[in-house]
């Protein structure tokens, strides 16, 4: 009997030592992850609530649509869903951390009626992108509605005044004035609702745009009647399951290659220099349920969002419902990696669908290097994705507090999907849904990003820290 007690104190004890040293051995694995803390800069506008928006339909004409910086970092601007365009200069804060002032705001694009269909089209604002500029007291905005594109520019107008109480008018004094003007109407050659608007970065002149079944070519210098369509898809086929484009993109490195996703999962590289072949990626949700209907599946497929990884010219990042894709166009079979979203929430597929969350769409963005990569998420939830270590922060707002405005990291997971770190008390049930981040961008000269939750703006500064063991 002692020496059967010797022995399994004996095993306990190896197996103790054992677990002690996987531990010890993950622990000094993870104190080599360089990993993105976050502090609060600012917040700007008046916070909305889900009840609000539901409540009174002129609330949801405030929810932001789209958020760009200018190539300098200097400019932002934003757009929304009652077709208004509001711009913030880019200052500096006593504490040093970059801080937005409002600038201008002006009405960019106006209901459009359909007169073939008897539809009316909202005010909404489609895509957003702003033109470089080597004027500092100038913008080139260029707005996308429903079907129609405007390029607008905002300048400084010095207006003199003059002392009229004398016969012969005596100048007195000026003031600068910031106004706003239409310089170009790109009329309706779409026929579907536009959903992507994308500026070709090496040469600004050009952009595309896209609808469900067309991708458009267009020169801000030309007529709407020179128009090219590289990309034109049957739309003969009126089923829920039929392949419609969901999302078109320049590459950042490369000015003849654009990328568009539809709504089955299907990722195109095209080259206008050859405009008939194309490079075809195919994302495939795997999941151990049989029964997902073909709306549902659909949805968890469809592209969101497309982004160039700056760090790689053969690389890019598409985004999902469930997940954030990295490709490499010299391996078109499966996604060289891929990052989940929260995956609790894939068992509430049916609770989703039902309340039409699963329509949900979250854009990307990347930082000027390319190695980081920022997405939204539910529960105030926004994603860090590390490309160089493959890595996926999870990181939570806390609104709590409006005067700190904190975050909390909830989730480490790599690539392989193990998980570094985990919060408890970010269990399935305690996910508000209604709070998203929807939009979100990165500064193209600063580690500073900013989010958007309904109407609302969060400033966030990053610093890359070693963790600690």
């Amino acid at each position: 009997m002692s020496e059967k007690l010797d022995k399994k104190e004996s095993s306990e004890k190896e197996s103790s030592q054992k677990d002690t040293k996987e531990k010890k051995d993950k622990k000094k694995s993870n104190s080599n992850l360089k990993i993105m803390e976050w502090r609060f800069n600012q917040f700007l506008g008046e916070k909305l609530t889900y009840q609000q928006i539901k409540e009174d339909p002129e609330n949801e004409s405030f929810l932001v649509t789209d958020i760009k910086f200018s190539g300098d970092g200097e400019n932002v601007v934003v757009s929304d869903k009652g077709g208004r365009v509001i711009i913030f200069k880019k200052s500096d804060s006593k504490k040093g951390l970059p801080k937005l002032e409002y600038y201008f705001e002006f009405p960019a694009q106006e209901k459009d009626f359909d007169a073939h269909k008897s539809i009316e089209y909202s005010e909404e604002i489609k895509g957003l992108q702003i033109l470089p500029s080597a004027n500092y007291n100038k913008i080139d905005i260029l707005t996308a509605g429903y079907r129609t594109i405007k390029l607008d520019r905002i300048y400084k107008d010095v207006i003199a005044e003059f002392d009229t109480g004398s016969t012969i008018p005596k100048f007195n004094s000026s003031k600068t004035e910031i106004k706003s003007k239409t310089k170009k109407l790109f009329c309706s050659s779409h026929s579907g609702e536009i959903n992507s608007l994308s500026l070709n970065k090496e040469n600004p002149n050009n952009f595309i745009s896209s609808d469900e079944y067309k991708v458009y070519l267009w020169d801000i210098n030309c007529s709407g009647s020179d128009l090219y369509t590289p990309v034109d898809i049957d739309p003969n086929n009126d089923s829920t399951t039929a392949e419609r484009i969901t999302k078109a993109s320049y590459v950042d490195y490369n000015p003849h290659i654009f990328i568009y996703g539809t709504s089955t999962g299907n990722i195109r590289v095209c080259d206008l220099r050859t405009s008939s072949e194309q490079l075809k990626f195919e994302t495939n949700y795997k999941d151990e349920k049989s029964d997902i209907s073909s709306a549902i599946a659909n949805s968890l497929l469809s592209v969101h969002d497309i982004s160039t990884v700056l760090n790689d010219k053969y690389s890019f990042a598409t985004r999902h419902y469930f997940s954030i894709n990295l490709w490499d166009i010299r391996k078109q079979n499966e996604p060289s990696s891929k990052f989940l979203t929260y995956e609790p929430i894939i068992n509430k597929l049916s609770y989703l669908y039902q309340n039409n969350y699963i329509n949900d769409k979250f854009s990307l963005s990347t930082d000027s290097t390319g190695k980081f990569i920022l997405t939204g998420g539910y529960n105030n939830m926004f994603h860090v994705i590390d490309t160089e270590q493959r890595l996926n922060t999870q990181i939570v707002i806390d609104d709590s507090n409006e005067k700190t405005m904190n975050t909390n990291v909830i989730r480490k997971i790599n690539a392989k999907g193990s998980c570094f770190y985990k919060k408890d008390d970010q269990s399935i049930n305690n996910i508000n849904f209604d709070k998203k981040i929807t939009h979100q961008v990165y500064s193209p000269i600063e580690n500073y990003s900013l989010l958007i939750v309904y109407n609302c703006i969060y400033s966030y500064s990053g610093n890359i820290a070693k963790k600690k063991s």
